[in-house]
């Protein structure tokens, strides 16, 4: 089983709506498992993104926010930094992880639009990334 952790500054929201989008997406075709952080200590997802994961029929009892202390130390075979904060602060992991960079716009606080954007972008862009580098 691959594993791959999205990586985001400020609270985890955009690492967890990763997390939970292509869990989804991808759990039928490939071994796959994803993990999501952020790099401060807020843990909050915004009521925009909730609502998304509820209309994806996403389980949100099965979403638990981490930050980044909470997995540093685990194996990843991809790690994808989704903004520019979270790529500067990125750390060392236990061995060589391959580290992709995809910029993304913060949701934290933002309107219902800019979630949708979000995920659509990651469906987009992350997705064929995550297949490309580990299968």
């Amino acid at each position: 089983m691959k594993k791959v952790l999205f990586l985001s500054a400020g609270s985890p929201c955009r690492a967890v709506v990763a997390k939970a989008i292509l869990s989804k997406d991808l759990k039928e075709n490939k071994e796959v498992s994803f993990d999501g952080a952020g790099i401060d200590e807020n843990k909050k997802i915004n009521e925009n993104a909730i609502k998304i994961l509820q209309e994806e029929g996403i389980d949100l009892e099965t979403l638990s926010p981490k930050i980044l202390k909470d997995v540093k130390e685990n194996h990843y075979d991809l790690v994808l930094t989704i903004c520019e904060h979270s790529k500067e602060v990125c750390p060392k992991f236990p061995k060589q992880i391959p580290t992709i960079h995809l910029e993304f716009p913060i949701i934290d606080n933002e309107n219902e639009k800019t979630c949708r954007e979000f995920v659509a972008r990651l469906r987009k862009v992350a997705e064929p990334i995550i297949l490309r580098e580990l299968f």
